[in-house]
């Protein structure tokens, strides 16, 4: 979560812990696109030199995270710095049309209309794009939290051959999964499947 109240990095931290969580730290460019989605502006991330000058340690629940993407210039220590702000978390989501929702270089939306899979798949393609297929945690994620409280579909289905499920991202497939316990369970011939709350059902 991106708290409403300011913090030195120290506060963060603690304000973090007391929440029962850590201070994050991206690992990758996916992250660091989504949790700058969720920043207004500048955050603080869990990277410091603070045990010796110019020497960066990123940790993620004291784990070393090899990941970074400093701004151009950065880190330049101006001002005695220690701590690395997220400068790196601004993007330009500037080539995704109004009410679509930019993530891992691509633009994603969710349609207001109750739609069968099949015409979600023409749909998508109506609006220039294709029916989404999760291929990591991140974008799992990602497009749980576009829609909290309901199921969207996917492009994940087991049409041709029945329990042989194939999942592509414009027509490449897709290993990842990620079946709620149980699914697919092929209940009343579900052939498709669907997300929410980050994982998958068949519908």
């Amino acid at each position: 979560m991106v708290t409403d109240t300011a913090f030195t990095w120290s506060d963060a931290k603690r304000e973090c812990r007391n929440m029962g969580g850590v201070l994050g730290v991206p690992s990758s460019d996916e992250e660091n696109k989504f949790i700058g989605q969720l920043a207004d502006g500048v955050v603080w991330i869990d990277c410091n030199d603070l045990e010796e000058e110019g020497r960066w340690k990123c940790r993620e629940v004291n784990v070393e995270v090899a990941y970074r993407n400093w701004m151009s210039g950065e880190p330049n220590d101006v001002d005695d710095e220690d701590y690395q702000q997220c400068f790196t978390f601004m993007y330009d989501d500037s080539s995704c049309p109004e009410s679509w929702h930019y993530w891992g270089n691509s633009c994603y939306k969710i349609t207001e209309t109750a739609l069968t899979w099949s015409d979600a798949i023409n749909e998508c393609e109506n609006l220039g794009g294709v029916l989404a297929a999760p291929s990591s945690d991140q974008e799992n994620e990602f497009i749980a939290q576009l829609v909290p409280d309901d199921w969207t579909w996917i492009d994940c289905n087991d049409l041709e051959v029945e329990g042989i499920w194939k999942c592509r991202d414009d027509n490449v497939e897709v290993a990842y999964r990620n079946w709620f316990y149980g699914e697919p369970n092929n209940a009343i011939e579900e052939d498709c499947a669907a997300l929410a709350v980050a994982t998958w059902g068949n519908k």
